[in-house]
């Protein structure tokens, strides 16, 4: 994926200056800009947009003590795909959002001069956009023969557990590597359901693995 070349040339240039020592630093903010490659476990999301998608994220942090932290993250990520379906033979069109804001504590312990260990786990308010467009024509009159809503707005509750490292490249900067379990599930109403036709039956399930990289300073 090209997305993780150009995260190593991004970084290369921050790694090449050196370390510096953790317990040198005095300031307790952090402020980071991170990506990852997210990917939802659900069959149906694998079976529609594939389980291979980007996760764009932005976080911040405060150390309240010595080894904990108080953390708060916005990502993003998207995908879209295109289908046929056998029982009416018009090609949809539909795209996904999903928007999580979230808030939690870390804990961190030194493994090396430059380096830290961390777990975390944190609260989740989680908000879900599809969009269907039918594309064999682009008039509501083809939309309307497709078995799909045009849009459906979701948000509910779910939760992130982390665990990474981080290596304090200079006294301003440093570099995150981690892995995050994004758990979050939303449900459908009977009327979202209704039709025979439709994605997803009781719930969409966008639960999955983050494996990614960040790049942050201290302030």
């Amino acid at each position: 994926m090209k997305f993780f070349p150009f995260l190593v040339t991004l970084l290369l240039p921050f790694g090449l200056q050196g370390f510096y020592c953790i317990t040198d630093i005095e300031t307790d903010w952090t402020l980071e800009v991170r990506g990852a490659y997210y990917q939802p476990s659900d069959k149906k999301i694998d079976k529609y947009y594939s389980n291979h998608w980007i996760d764009y994220e932005l976080e911040t942090s405060y150390r309240v003590h010595p080894f904990w932290d108080v953390w708060a993250g916005l990502s993003w990520a998207r995908k879209h795909t295109r289908f046929r379906l056998h029982e009416d033979g018009l090609k949809n069109g539909s795209k996904i959002f999903v928007l999580p804001l979230a808030i939690g504590v870390k804990f961190s312990y030194p493994i090396l001069p430059y380096t830290e260990l961390y777990t975390g786990v944190g609260l989740c308010y989680s908000f879900l956009k599809i969009q269907n467009k039918c594309m064999d024509h682009d008039s509501d009159v083809s939309f309307h023969r497709s078995p799909f809503k045009r849009n459906l707005l979701k948000n509910d509750w779910g939760g992130v557990i982390k665990l990474g490292f981080r290596v304090a490249l200079s006294k301003s900067t440093f570099i995150d590597v981690f892995t995050d379990y994004y758990a979050q599930t939303f449900k459908l109403s009977h009327h979202e359901t209704a039709s025979k036709r439709v994605l997803f039956r009781h719930d969409i399930d966008v639960s999955g693995f983050k494996f990614g990289a960040g790049i942050g300073v201290y302030f």
